[in-house]
């Protein structure tokens, strides 16, 4: 079966990689959009471009009659530049290089997935979605990258669980 895909390592390691994201404070996780909100909000720790890793376990089940059903896990990220209200220069060359880091990060999962590396064998290339997003926080601007992988699923029925 290989390795599984893990979200916050892959994510992590890409960021260490990744030219424009090294460095301290370019890389951050959170749940869900609402905590990276509130991560904005309260900290200023975040240094522009900055990718935050976003996982909130959200997958569909997929039964294709077999003796195990997979799971079509979603993941993603926010990459967000720095842009100044209300210059709407300044707003639209933060998105164009938020989007162009996005297709970097698009482009790194698909060479993995093609390696079959990272656990990325399972990516489902044509799940790519690309979103704006904005403003967040005072001056974060840029996009939103989700994707999918079905794997089969780990889980496992345990009559201990259940009272008889």
């Amino acid at each position: 079966m290989g390795a599984r895909y893990n979200h916050w390592a892959y994510m992590r390691t890409l960021a260490q990689r990744l030219k424009p994201l090294q460095g301290e404070g370019h890389y951050t996780e959170c749940a869900d959009f609402h905590a990276l909100v509130s991560l904005l909000a309260q900290f200023n720790e975040l240094r522009f471009p900055c990718l935050v890793a976003d996982y909130d376990a959200a997958a569909a089940v997929v039964d294709r009659g077999s003796d195990n059903v997979l799971e079509r896990t979603l993941y993603g990220c926010y990459l967000l530049c720095q842009g100044a209200t209300p210059d709407e220069a300044s707003v639209r060359a933060a998105m164009v290089q938020a989007r162009e880091l996005s297709t970097q990060v698009m482009l790194a999962l698909m060479h993995d997935h093609r390696n079959a590396r990272e656990g990325l064998q399972h990516l489902e290339v044509n799940s790519f979605r690309i979103e704006p997003l904005g403003a967040v926080g005072d001056s974060g601007y840029g996009v939103a990258l989700s994707f999918t992988v079905l794997e089969p699923s780990t889980a496992v029925y345990n009559p201990n669980l259940w009272m008889p």
